[in-house]
């Protein structure tokens, strides 16, 4: 099974790494401080993605498609923040050598994982309980999309993890049917 390391871009990233079947490591960083420059946010980020991907040594990266440009509705830089950090993170990958770099729509992703493609607030939240019935114990919703975008790359591995996001075969809660 190949070492797949999942990304959630944005100046505070989530990520999430394993292979399929084992648990997966996780966890968020922010590359810059409120308010720092792009170039700050770019080479926090260049130097953290270099020191991440050699120790881990992912075989394959997989990252969230950023949505396309909301006509003038998203605030002043932050598109060029979200188109950045992908060439950022492409770019590392390549100079070390990982060549399986993968894009997935986040719609995609959601339709697999809570099963709907919801409103952003209602879908990070849904994200977030469905990692904590997993036995993830997320802090926050970048960690909690990098994982679900870990566990539908996982499902191209081993498609029987398409069907662990089931309601069906999660844990019963107080007062569900039997």
């Amino acid at each position: 099974m190949k070492k797949i390391l999942a990304l959630d871009l944005a100046t505070r990233t989530g990520f999430a790494f394993g292979e399929p079947g084992e648990k997966p490591r996780f966890g968020s960083i922010r590359f810059a401080s409120m308010g720092a420059s792009h170039e700050a946010i770019f080479g926090k980020a260049i130097t953290w993605a270099q020191n991440t991907f050699t120790e881990l040594a992912p075989v394959q990266i997989v990252y969230e498609e950023p949505m396309q440009f909301r006509g003038g509705k998203s605030r002043a830089g932050n598109d060029e923040i979200l188109y950045g950090l992908p060439a950022v993170m492409q770019g590392v990958a390549h100079n070390l050598g990982i060549h399986d770099v993968r894009k997935a729509r986040v719609a995609d992703v959601r339709l697999h994982f809570i099963h709907r493609n919801c409103k952003r607030e209602i879908a990070k939240r849904e994200t977030m309980r469905r990692c904590r019935l997993l036995g993830w114990g997320v802090t926050d919703d970048n960690e909690a999309d990098a994982l679900a975008l870990w566990h539908y790359a996982c499902t191209f591995q081993d498609s029987k993890w398409a069907i662990q996001t089931s309601d069906l075969f999660l844990p019963r809660t107080a007062g569900s049917l039997p």
